[in-house]
């Protein structure tokens, strides 16, 4: 199906899913890494933890160790005994170690210490060893043999630093009969130059101590933690752990670097070195667990990714109609209107484009259907000017040459005065019933209201005298034809008429801040309130010719410049009992390239 012929709904809901799709993905992407990276970091702190854990406890352990060997090695007694150079006296006493050392003390210690098993010290002029068991071990005492073992070598080698090694239970070495596994501390005692030997200390704990310790702190059963010793001797081992793995281990083939752990088979490994440096603890996560832990992790992600997914679907579908509803209003709205409904009207309340677009639509209906009735009612206006104006001009040319005739009778018998009010009101009768266009030049418009003045200055030579002051700058501009001499009309029959008093008539054209506005004033008798307002009521009688020119040509004028204009033409009038009437005219200047006006005036009187 082609994107153009669905439904805007659809088009919506497929626009949120191609524009919200691949940003889910982005971000669930995101997220799950994020969660991945976390769910590692989690994982490998925790077993970092259990490790700390381990190597916190075993140093507690072996700082009870070193305690123990720091006080052999600075005790004054067993100094002198280690330092004596003549042996034969001190040996002839069997418990002289009893007798001349803190025998009782140091078994005080051990007996507090309870994780450690025997404490063996090897004089190194030939005295009886010391020797303090809580096991059934036998320890050997041939000081010549303990020389000849390896870990006597590596002890000499640490210059009175412990060195750590493993004695396995039926193993000799160290004991003649070794019952249980064990960990063996040994140092070598200097005197305090260091440079002689004085004796060789061995400080025994059970393996099953330090196993103990591992056991308590593994995350999952089916784990192991191996403890080797810098030279990778096993010291302790708990869980299953397959040899080929142990013996990588003991090998050295994997050195994790950093947090993260080094798979090795079926094990993630974990590392910590001792802060002596002389062994290394393992912890071996199994994949299996490891892979639960992530996968645990992950599970958020995924599931609210999966939800998000889903529940975009009512929300697209909700979103869509909220936005397609509105415009389905309007398309119903746009075919009534085609149909030739022009009173359509959308309601949208929003502030958004479619609202915006509602609105214009109705504006648009509105602005349609004022100006098909506005044209509507412009044909008939014309129509009716049409008729009047057909009604009038009975044979005009027969009114010209009569007053032709008139006007070169008075000129031969020398009344010029009254040639000339004959020529003038051939003028008015000239331009008045001459055809043309409904627009016409302001200066034509003056031209007719200046003949008309003149006539009724004849008429009225000693009532009122009349001005025309209207700038040069408006003569070239178009106007509605007739729109200023009603009001001139009016000012005489219905303002001076009727007063027994001299007035006068003004007419008046300026531009004003872009707009043409023209004023005619008199000092008529003035109109009250209600008269005023009853000039533009709708009725009235038509009958009476007073009424006909006092109201009907004045709400014609305004008709007509509402039409032509709308808003941007206006027409004011106010008026004062016995001081006066005020008109005046605010209308738009035409835009520019007019033509200039014909002079021709449609005829003339010579």
């Amino acid at each position: 199906m082609k994107m153009k012929s669905l439904a805007v709904q659809h088009k919506i809901i497929l626009m949120i899913y191609l524009i919200v799709f691949p940003v889910l993905i982005l971000t669930s992407g995101a997220i799950f890494y994020g969660s991945y990276t976390a769910s590692m970091n989690d994982a490998a702190n925790q077993y970092r933890s259990v490790l700390n854990t381990i190597g916190s406890s075993i140093d507690a352990v072996e700082r009870d160790i070193k305690d123990i060997s720091i006080y052999f090695s600075i005790n004054e007694d067993i100094y002198d005994l280690l330092n004596a150079k003549t042996t034969e006296s001190i040996s002839e006493d069997p418990l002289f170690w009893n007798n001349f050392a803190p025998r009782e003390i140091i078994l005080d210690m051990l007996a507090i210490k309870s994780h450690m098993l025997t404490v063996i010290l090897y004089p190194e002029n030939g005295l009886a060893p010391f020797y303090v068991s809580h096991d059934a071990s036998v320890h050997n005492t041939d000081i010549n043999a303990i020389r000849r073992l390896p870990v006597y070598e590596r002890t000499l080698a640490a210059r009175g630093d412990n060195v750590l090694s493993r004695a396995n239970a039926g193993e000799q070495g160290l004991f003649l009969i070794n019952r249980t596994d064990k960990i063996v501390f040994t140092r070598e005692l200097f005197d305090l130059s260091k440079r002689n030997k004085l004796g060789f200390l061995g400080i025994t704990i059970a393996v099953e101590w330090y196993e103990r310790i591992c056991r308590d702190a593994m995350v999952h059963e089916n784990e192991a933690i191996l403890i080797l010793s810098a030279d990778g001797t096993e010291i302790a081992r708990t869980g299953e752990i397959s040899e080929e793995a142990a013996a990588s281990l003991r090998a050295g083939l994997v050195r994790p670097e950093g947090d993260m752990p080094v798979r090795l088979g079926e094990w993630y490994v974990f590392s910590k070195s001792s802060a002596d440096g002389q062994k290394n603890l393992y912890y071996l996560a199994n994949a299996q667990n490891w892979s639960q832990w992530i996968t645990r992790g992950l599970a958020l992600p995924v599931a609210l990714a999966l939800t998000l997914l889903v529940c975009l679907w009512p929300i697209s579908v909700l979103a869509s109609r909220i936005i397609a509803r509105p415009l389905r209003k309007l398309y119903a709205s746009m075919q009534k209107f085609k149909e030739g409904d022009f009173f359509q009207q959308v309601q949208n309340d929003g502030d958004d484009e479619i609202a915006e677009l509602s609105r214009e639509f109705n504006r648009m209906v509105n602005d349609l259907r004022e100006l098909i009735e506005r044209n509507y009612v412009m044909a008939l206006h014309e129509r009716e000017s049409e008729l009047n104006a057909l009604a009038a001009q009975i044979n005009p040319h027969f009114l010209y040459n009569a007053l032709d005739s008139l006007y070169w009778q008075a000129s031969d018998f020398g009344a010029d005065k009254l040639a000339e009010d004959i020529l003038a009101m051939s003028e008015l009768f000239r331009l008045l019933l001459s055809s043309g266009d409904s627009d016409v030049y302001v200066e034509r418009e003056l031209s007719i209201i200046t003949h008309y003045l003149h006539i009724q200055k004849m008429r009225f030579s000693k009532k009122f005298d009349y001005e025309v002051d209207v700038d040069e700058t408006l003569l070239q501009q178009k106007i509605p034809k007739l729109i200023l001499q009603p009001f001139v009309e009016n000012a005489i029959v219905h303002g001076l008429e009727r007063k027994d008093t001299w007035g006068y008539v003004k007419v008046g054209g300026k531009i004003e801040d872009g707009r043409m506005v023209f004023t005619i004033e008199d000092s008529g008798a003035g109109m009250s309130r209600e008269t005023l307002d009853g000039i533009f009521a709708q009725g009235g009688d038509k009958n009476s010719s007073s009424h006909r020119l006092g109201r009907y040509a004045i709400r014609n004028v305004k008709e007509r410049i509402a039409l032509k204009y709308n808003a941007e033409g206006t027409l004011e009038v106010s008026s004062e009992l016995g001081v006066g009437s005020r008109v005046r005219i605010s209308l738009p200047l035409n835009p520019p390239g007019e033509p200039p006006e014909d002079k021709d005036g449609g005829g003339s009187i010579a």
